[in-house]
């Protein structure tokens, strides 16, 4: 199931990709073939193909708007034809018109060009190797490997950024030569050389002016129904992830709704700490938000609310049915035995869709505090007063809100001072919680990098709330992670709250209605008054995924163990990790103060550093 292709550089027949109708054994699936030329495009039973004089298109995956599309372009039926048309009246630009989750190609045999596209978030995979002789695409690594007969490789770069936790290069996966046509992207390769486009600009959008403020709560509330309902099937049962925070269970009391009005049920994921917990260690955190996801799921009777444990998936299988799912060391944390298995639990219960909200802090629940420094720089004085005054009664400290306020404007040495002396504790040097190999953080410059930058990456954005969301959905990936649970799973997990439509009118709404009279996230809480309950909109409390998981981890001690014995036999591994710091870490473990921050991020490094082992042993 998927998409692929192979491009001669000599303009002659390109006999690289005649394997498309061969049974590779990384490629369990047929693929039809379409050649002309220099070019072979193959694709699978769940993409469409179309083909007018020496254009063909390729596409894969989920197309939200088409009946707009249909409306200006005379076309025939078929997601293919459509984007065919699309290029053919419209030119290089026209994927900017396409909402949904895809992928797709695009050749046109006149001028010698092939296009790449992804959708703005980059919810379908999508991959190419730039060989000598040839250029060569397909939807996951392993299916590329297959066509194209390039070796495995660790990506270095890539491996010591995401260790170290620093934004990565936008078009690197962690394969060495293979590379990634990044969300709202389109690569366009002809002749011998190939170039980046970048389609999808949402921070460029003009501001929405509408008379009364309630005209955004409603504009919001309405786009949120449209980005819930175009992800629900016509069949099959649905279910959902749902938290008590504001993201989840928006997008699951918008399911349950529209659900019920045809008489089907929607399933809801709560994720619980393990029996045994004690949650007095972070009593300002929600550690268990199951009471508070339970009360969205009585105020609708059509939600069948299901609590996952913590500990119902163990670490380190979980680690790597992740690694084999995304082909990479994506999973950083204990969450993944939770999220393991609620992809198990909706497997069971023959779920074809799993609803999230992930995106939802970077759009329909942006807290909009940069309202405070826009305010400042605007000369605006009279208004940041009033709000630094509500924000105050609210509980907000003063420094905090100082920092709010003129950190953007700050050095970052300062900055980094200046939060020295208000929360009393140093920023995390590299080795604190990442174990890296030393001489290898040396020589790919990573070290260098942390030193300069650190964890803190927001000043980048300055005072521009929608430049900050757009670093915010650049921090991750999740083309192939989404396409490796629908393969393994039988589900496709989607999120309405990354919906182009949704997220465009999202940045366009002002800043000031997302703070609003001294309150935080104030937009979503207007919109979903009288849709969640007043418990969850209320509720003051930050949850905190995984607070059991020194739990999780001893609960594994001696399996941790045996894989770190692994990991120091493997050559690889001595190379790129800091095994003698990860031994005495885990040694550590049984008398580690769980409490303490600093510790959390020293064993969150060591779970990060065992996912790295494991995929770094997987690719040997």
């Amino acid at each position: 199931m998927t998409i692929a292709g192979s491009l001669s550089k000599f303009g002659h027949s390109n006999p690289e990709v005649r394997s498309f109708d061969v049974h590779s054994p990384q490629l369990t699936f047929p693929l039809r073939r379409w050649t002309s030329g220099s070019l072979v495009l193959g694709y699978g039973v769940d993409a469409s193909f179309s083909a007018e004089g020496d254009v063909a298109a390729l596409f894969r995956g989920r197309l939200d708007n088409r009946p707009d599309l249909m409306c200006e372009i005379d076309s025939a039926k078929g997601d293919a034809n459509l984007l065919l048309a699309a290029y053919l009246k419209w030119g290089p630009d026209f994927l900017d018109r396409f909402a949904g989750d895809f992928c797709c190609a695009l050749w046109d045999g006149g001028k010698g060009r092939l296009l790449l596209g992804r959708d703005v978030f980059g919810r379908m995979p999508l991959v190419y190797h730039d060989a000598p002789d040839a250029f060569h695409f397909a939807c996951e690594p392993h299916e590329l490997f297959a066509l194209s007969g390039i070796s495995r490789e660790v990506d270095e770069e890539m491996l010591a950024e995401w260790l170290a936790r620093q934004p990565r290069p936008h078009t690197k996966t962690f394969h060495k030569g293979v590379n990634r046509v990044p969300p709202g992207h389109i690569l366009i390769a002809e002749g011998n050389g190939m170039r980046l486009h970048r389609y999808w600009r949402p921070e460029e959008k003009p501001l929405l002016r509408l008379r009364r403020h309630e005209d955004y709560a409603e504009a919001l509330l309405e786009s949120l129904e449209e980005a819930v309902n175009c992800r629900i099937p016509s069949e099959g049962q649905v279910a959902c992830t749902l938290s008590a925070g504001l993201d989840s269970p928006t997008v699951a009391a918008l399911a349950a709704r529209q659900l019920m009005r045809q008489g089907r049920t929607l399933t809801a994921f709560t994720a619980v700490p393990q029996p045994g917990f004690d949650a007095a260690g972070y009593p300002h955190r929600l550690c268990d938000e199951g009471p508070l996801a339970a009360t969205l799921a009585r105020m609708y009777p059509n939600i069948e609310h299901i609590l996952v444990p913590d500990n119902a998936h163990p670490l380190l299988p979980a680690i790597e049915d992740g690694v084999r799912i995304t082909e990479s060391p994506q999973v950083g944390s204990t969450n993944v035995t939770w999220w393991s298995a609620i992809q198990k639990e909706a497997q069971q219960r023959s779920a074809t869709v799993l609803l999230t909200g992930q995106a939802g802090n970077a759009t329909i629940s942006y807290d909009g505090m940069l309202l405070l420094p826009t305010l400042l720089k605007s000369g605006r004085l009279p208004s940041l007063s009033r709000e630094i005054l509500r924000l105050r009664r609210s509980g907000s400290s003063w420094g905090n809100l100082g920092m709010k306020t003129i950190g953007p404007f700050l050095p970052l040495s300062l900055r980094k001072g200046i939060r020295r002396a208000l929360h009393k504790e140093t920023d995390p040097g590299l080795y604190d919680f990442c174990c890296i190999n030393h001489g290898f953080a040396q020589s790919s410059g990573v070290e260098k990098r942390y030193r300069e930058k650190g964890l803190d990456n927001s000043y980048l954005a300055g005072t521009d709330g929608r430049l900050l969301r757009m670093l915010m959905f650049r921090r991750g990936d999740a083309g192939i992670a989404v396409s490796g649970t629908r393969r393994q799973f039988g589900h496709h997990v989607c999120d309405p709250t990354a919906d182009k439509r949704l997220v465009e009118l999202c940045f366009s709404i002002p800043e000031e209605q997302y703070l609003r009279l001294g309150e935080p996230r104030s937009l979503i809480k207007r919109a979903m008054k009288g849709i969640l309950p007043e418990e969850i909109l209320s509720n003051g409390r930050r949850g905190m995924q995984s607070a059991d998981w020194h739990m999780t981890l001893q609960a594994q001690l001696p399996d941790l163990r045996a894989e770190l014995d692994r990991l120091e036999a493997n050559r690889l591994s001595q190379h790129y990790l800091d095994l003698p710091r990860m031994r005495k870490l885990l040694e550590a473990l049984p008398n580690a103060d769980w409490r303490q921050a600093k510790t959390l991020g020293r064993y969150g490094g060591l779970v990060r550093s065992l996912a790295a082992g494991v995929f770094i042993r997987t690719m040997e």
